[in-house]
């Protein structure tokens, strides 16, 4: 009897291993070949504090604590001393995906499955990401943290890293993707030029935004330059190259992702490293299969335009309208794409169309536009016609969520930049041209940016109104988590209606807190408040009736 249990103890270890080597082999994407490393045989010099040399690359924390970096040569050796440059910072970010992921699923073996579903899905995504960029980043793999290694080797980390953007816009229920941007030109500019403004409300939590990089590549093939990124991540979500070609992304309605193709953000980095002209950009993009649908904002300073190439993952098509101005939020324009039934349910149940309206309202009203104009429209925290549609709402144009916020002068090669937080500090203004001119100094000792165009924080920030939304926002997360405690409750509610009395969520949070404490007939009070405000999206009114019809029964 302890032989044949012993044999079929044998016979599960044997099959779970063969699983296991099986699961192994269907996921695990070998790194490239790289024949010379000579070139990388130096180390690392501490210049400052936050500030490092690596041979003629460095990156240097500014006045607004913005880091700043400059990297060159090929893929290998790009990725190579940006893993050197940002060894820490990389590891803080792995540190809040990783844990924002535990509290997103808490339960150790739904991880587990989702990790191995995800290994599946993007086994191929080596191969569509493309030789070139896979080794830049192979190279910042090698300073990658070993801490993380029971996720998966740092390099299949940071390959499945960049089909996160992806996901996080197929995730149109939540509140990571409602991007704005906006390009305007002749009458509507103050000096004649083209303007472009963006907000990247791309959001995972408070601590993501901090550490944000501004980014100069000096690579081997194509064109130099500049973009707005985080530690790790090698795609492009806003920048701009020296032939005056801006490049910014907003996400579109899509389905999750069942299998992987090039993740968006590189399709925007190959535009941003290799096209000249606007042909160029959508010869790049028809050419690359991606498997969420996205719009990519692209502006020629030489061409005095901007187009939107807007992609799923079976169509492409252009919207060139031809007009002064171009708004993108996050609907299809393109008459190929405007029409399908995801995009008019997009346009009817979610925040995009507002937020387009309430764009053009704002342009009508301040142009002609200059740079310190579109500033004040990014950080605009209003709804239509100036109404109060409570702070953080996603119809607006400032959700107070943004990782950055962008104004390009292509003409001019000039690049504003927002400080943190958000989009309320100052935009620091780069000049290409001054920037790659003195790529010959290992170190600058001076500030970079052009300190004369700099524009002041904003009035929200300097207030201290922003402080009062912070603790708004505690006050709404602790709620959420709180068990029932009468005696602080009615200070709890009044300061939360003191805080932000126009936006829905702070009465469906009141709402659910009774709700959750079996308290139903004051939870529909709450619940009937939040009904008279301004709701980002039709799901989120349908969940609130749908609670009341619950607390009736």
């Amino acid at each position: 009897m302890l032989e044949i249990s012993f044999k079929i103890l044998l016979f599960i270890i044997e099959f779970v291993f063969a699983i296991a080597i099986i699961i192994t082999f269907l996921v695990y994407i070998f790194p490239p070949k790289i024949k010379n490393k000579n070139s990388l045989e130096k180390k690392r010099i501490e210049i400052s504090n936050n500030s490092f040399g690596f041979g003629k690359n460095w990156i240097r924390k500014n006045r607004n604590n913005l880091f700043e970096m400059y990297v060159e040569g090929n893929a290998y050796e790009i990725g190579y001393s940006a893993g050197k440059l940002t060894k820490e910072l990389f590891e803080e970010q792995e540190n809040i995906f990783i844990n924002e992921l535990r509290n997103k699923v808490p339960n150790s073996f739904f991880r587990f499955i989702l990790k191995i579903a995800i290994g599946i899905v993007n086994r191929k995504i080596a191969k569509h990401i493309g030789n070139e960029y896979c080794q830049e980043i192979y190279g910042i793999s090698k300073s990658a943290s070993k801490k993380f290694f029971y996720l998966a080797p740092a390099y299949l980390r940071i390959l499945n890293y960049h089909a996160a953007h992806d996901i996080g816009h197929a995730l149109q229920d939540k509140k990571y993707v409602g991007c704005t941007a906006f390009s305007v030109k002749n009458n509507l500019s103050e000096d004649g030029n083209l303007l472009i403004g963006r907000n990247f409300d791309f959001y995972i939590n408070d601590d993501f935004c901090k550490d944000k990089i501004v980014a100069f590549y000096n690579p081997q093939s194509g064109y130099k330059f500049a973009m707005v990124t985080w530690a790790g991540m090698i795609g492009v979500v806003s920048g701009m190259n020296v032939k005056g070609i801006a490049v910014t992304l907003n996400g579109a309605k899509s389905a999750i992702p069942k299998k992987s193709a090039t993740p968006v953000s590189i399709v925007a980095r190959e535009i941003l490293q290799y096209a000249s002209n606007l042909n160029e950009a959508i010869e790049i993009a028809n050419k690359r299969t991606i498997f969420v649908s996205e719009l990519i904002m692209v502006s020629s300073g030489n061409e005095k335009k901007s187009i939107i190439i807007e992609k799923t993952p079976f169509n492409t098509d252009v919207y060139d309208n031809n007009f002064d101005d171009v708004i993108c939020t996050n609907h299809f324009q393109s008459q190929k794409l405007k029409d399908e039934k995801s995009n008019i349910d997009n346009i009817t149940e979610s925040s995009t169309m507002y937020r387009y309206e309430l764009v053009k309202e704002l342009l009508n009203e301040q142009c002609p536009l200059n740079a310190k104009k579109i500033a004040n429209i990014l950080r605009n925290n209003k709804g239509i016609g100036n109404t109060n549609i409570g702070l953080g709402n996603e119809k607006t144009i400032n959700q107070i969520i943004a990782h950055h916020s962008v104004i390009f002068i292509p003409e001019k090669l000039i690049m504003y930049v927002s400080a943190s937080p958000h989009n309320l500090g100052e935009y620091m203004a780069y000049n290409l041209n001054e920037i790659f001119a003195n790529t010959s100094n290992q170190y600058p000792l001076n500030e970079i940016d052009v300190q004369t165009l700099t524009i002041c924080d904003d009035d929200f920030l300097v207030s201290g109104e922003f402080n009062k939304y912070k603790e708004y926002k505690a006050i709404i997360k602790e709620l959420q988590v709180k068990k029932e405690q009468k005696e602080q409750e009615e200070n709890i509610f009044n300061r939360l209606c003191e805080l932000n009395p126009e936006y829905y969520l702070t009465y469906t949070t009141i709402g659910d807190y009774l709700f959750n404490n079996k308290r139903f007939d004051e939870a529909i009070v709450w619940y009937k408040k939040s009904l008279l405000k301004e709701f980002y999206h039709l799901v989120e009114r349908q969940k609130v009736e749908k609670q009341i019809v619950k607390c009736k029964v």
